[in-house]
């Protein structure tokens, strides 16, 4: 049984929104577990949720071009493909706020590639 967090087969970091035998790998849910743990790290200096923030952060970019869909709206998750427009928008946000956490050029580069697949 899979819990809220993991690593898998390829030594990647998840952390599951809906803690399930196979994984969901929901995308908005991954992502604010990250802010969770920036923001521990942040309150507390704790090294360790540092550590898993970056751990996350490789899972994120490893994976992260697996839910979108160019031109169109983004994958809910990776065990089902689902497409909601409302869940689009806050990944894009999401992403936006990560690359403005860490200054990263790939997540500048998602952004502007999400936001142009669909924005209101």
């Amino acid at each position: 049984l899979f819990w809220v967090a993991f690593v898998d087969d390829n030594g990647y970091y998840w952390m599951e929104e809906y803690p399930e035998n196979e994984p969901n790998h929901v995308l908005n849910g991954f992502i604010f577990s990250l802010f969770g743990l920036y923001e521990y790290h942040l309150l507390n200096g704790d090294e360790h949720s540092r550590e898993l923030f970056n751990a996350g952060l490789t899972t994120l970019e490893d994976h992260l071009y697996l839910y979108r869909v160019p031109g169109g709206i983004s994958t809910y998750c990776l065990k089902y493909p689902i497409y909601y427009p409302f869940y689009h928008l806050v990944h894009t946000d999401q992403i936006k706020k990560i690359w403005k956490m860490t200054g990263s050029q790939f997540f500048l580069t998602a952004f502007n590639e999400f936001y142009n697949d669909y924005h209101e």
